[in-house]
């Protein structure tokens, strides 16, 4: 689905892990530069398939898949060998937190890993327009575009 579509070509999703540290950084960081955006969480809120053809469509799913994690290192050996594209996008879906986090995207850029500068570079590069109302959480927006298609 194009979420840019209808709720406007501005929009940036964060997503990641609330108890995350890099995380937190980042929500802080966007809400102190008051930009507008939603949050999704990958442990509450899962991740589909969509979502990760999207990404892995646009820059390479290595760049989104953290095998540094306990939880990769909790995955049986047999499991992880030989990972392909395929392979690694079903064990995400299965795992959310090995997707490296956060990942911020909007339709102009998607960034994994979180660096104060570079935030405010592509920020000011594509003028993503900062904050007239803040969306608590960006799943609401997700289920509702999904029921419609």
């Amino acid at each position: 689905p194009n979420y840019y579509a209808t709720q406007g070509t501005n929009l940036l999703i964060l997503y990641g892990i609330g108890n995350c540290d890099t995380c937190n950084k980042a929500r802080r960081w966007l809400n102190d530069e008051s930009h507008d955006y939603g949050f999704h969480d990958l442990r509450n809120d899962g991740l589909d398939i969509e979502t990760l053809e999207q990404w892995t469509a646009r820059i390479s799913w290595q760049k989104f898949f953290n095998t540094r994690s306990l939880t990769w290192r909790k995955i049986p050996e047999i499991d992880r060998t030989n990972i392909t594209r395929n392979k690694a996008i079903t064990l995400m879906i299965e795992n959310p937190t090995l997707v490296k986090r956060p990942v911020l995207e909007s339709n102009k850029f998607i960034e994994v890993g979180f660096s104060p500068n570079h935030y405010a570079k592509i920020l000011r590069k594509c003028n993503h327009m900062k904050n007239r109302r803040r969306l608590k959480t960006c799943c609401k927006i997700r289920l509702t575009m999904h029921n419609i298609d």
